[in-house]
């Protein structure tokens, strides 16, 4: 006879944390006015770029970022959702949840696929009408595209130095601009959501790492 085990699964949340260890919620259309509002700071928050490697949002795998995304950072620098008190296994910002963490049920996903379909909040919708911010970051979206970074990556692992050097100056601009900014009175905390992750530290994902040789900075192969 063949017997077959029936997985019962959850009618409620267990409070396991599994979905917000997996990393921070993307946030969408309709989570505009939690930012706007202050509920969730724009400390918290980290542009995703187009082009960035990312993972899955329903697997383990690796995939590059089809548009722009915001997404809470993960705690300490990993996927945790930096919102989750392992502690005591919950949200610290329960009440006021971006739309994904309110959709999200382990044991049907329905709701979820629902809200991934809807339109991702961009830094666009939130800084449109600032003026000069929006220009400047507009203008780092096309010095230091990701696009762009993928393509000087894939040429320096086949031998060119000109798209070494190319690439030094992507990184160079990026730091500076930074740097231009946290002196001007920019919070260091908000750059994550302003510029996106900084170039150096995308170089991992595309197989890249900086070096120094001769007491210089260069681009190495991993």
């Amino acid at each position: 006879m063949n017997h077959r085990t029936k997985i019962q699964l959850p009618a409620e949340c267990r409070r396991c944390g599994t979905c917000c260890k997996k990393g921070g919620p993307t946030l969408h259309a309709q989570d505009r006015e939690l930012v706007e509002s202050g509920a969730i700071p724009l400390r918290l928050l980290v542009t995703i770029r187009t082009g960035e490697i990312v993972r899955e949002p329903e697997g383990e795998g690796l995939v590059r970022a089809d548009s722009e995304m915001i997404k809470l950072k993960g705690a300490a620098g990993g996927w945790t959702c930096i919102l989750f008190d392992g502690s005591r296994s919950r949200c610290l910002q329960y009440d006021r949840r971006p739309s994904e963490c309110r959709a999200m049920a382990c044991w049907d996903t329905a709701e979820i696929r629902k809200i991934m379909e809807t339109p991702r909040l961009t830094r666009r919708d939130l800084l449109r009408g600032v003026g000069g911010p929006w220009e400047l970051i507009e203008d780092h979206g096309q010095r230091c595209s990701v696009l762009q970074l993928a393509r000087l990556s894939e040429s320096i692992r086949c031998g060119s130095h000109a798209s070494a050097g190319e690439l030094l100056q992507m990184v160079g601009y990026d730091r500076a601009l930074r740097d231009l900014l946290v002196e001007n009175g920019t919070d260091p905390e908000h750059l994550d959501f302003l510029l996106g992750r900084p170039l150096d530290r995308l170089l991992d994902g595309f197989g890249l790492r900086l070096g120094r040789e001769a007491g210089r900075v260069q681009v190495v192969r991993k």
